[in-house]
C-alpha cells in the first residue's frame, strides 16, 4: 500500500502509526511556521498575575490568544508595538533571572505588548521550536528601560 497522508497528519496507513506530517520542523524555515504555545509556569511571582487588575488579565488571554493564531513568521514580520515583539538584551533587564533558567544556554529575550504599551516578556524553548515561556508581565514597566 502507497504511503499516504490523512488531512495532513502524517498518518502511514503500513505503520499504523499517526506522526508529524514530513515537514522538517528543525529548519528555521519550518520554525517560523508554526503557531505558538504559551507556556506560564516560569512566570516570576514578584511580576505576575497576581499583580494584574481583572482588565489586565483578560488583556493578556485575548493578547495570547490572538497571537497563538499567528505563525511565528508572522509575528516576527508584526510592528513591535502592535502584535509583534522585540528582543529584549539580557543587561537591560532590571529583575533577576529564576535560578531554574540561569543554566539555559543562548535565551534570547522577547517582549510582546499586551496591556497598552505594557509587555510580557520571556523566551522560546530551544527544545520545543513553538513553545514560549512567559517569565515576567512588566505592567508597571519596570522590568527594562523602554
Amino acid at each position: 500500500m502507497a504511503n499516504r497522508r490523512i488531512n495532513g497528519s502524517g498518518f502511514n496507513p503500513e505503520s499504523k502509526r499517526i506522526g508529524l506530517a514530513s515537514r522538517n520542523v528543525d529548519s528555521s524555515a519550518g520554525v517560523l511556521e508554526l503557531h505558538p504555545v504559551f507556556c506560564l509556569k516560569c512566570i516570576e511571582p514578584k511580576w505576575g498575575l497576581s499583580k494584574c487588575t481583572k482588565d489586565q488579565k483578560v488583556a493578556l488571554l485575548t493578547t495570547l490568544h490572538e497571537l497563538s493564531q499567528m505563525t511565528w513568521s508572522q509575528i516576527l514580520h508584526a510592528p513591535r508595538h502592535g502584535k509583534g515583539s522585540e528582543k529584549i538584551v539580557v543587561s537591560s533587564l532590571k529583575a533577576s533571572i529564576p535560578p531554574q533558567l540561569k543554566d539555559i544556554e543562548d535565551i534570547q529575550w522577547r517582549a510582546f505588548r499586551f496591556f497598552g504599551q505594557a509587555p510580557f516578556v520571556g523566551y522560546r524553548d530551544h527544545t520545543h521550536k513553538g513553545l514560549f515561556h512567559i517569565v515576567w508581565l512588566d505592567i508597571n514597566f519596570q522590568l527594562y528601560n523602554h
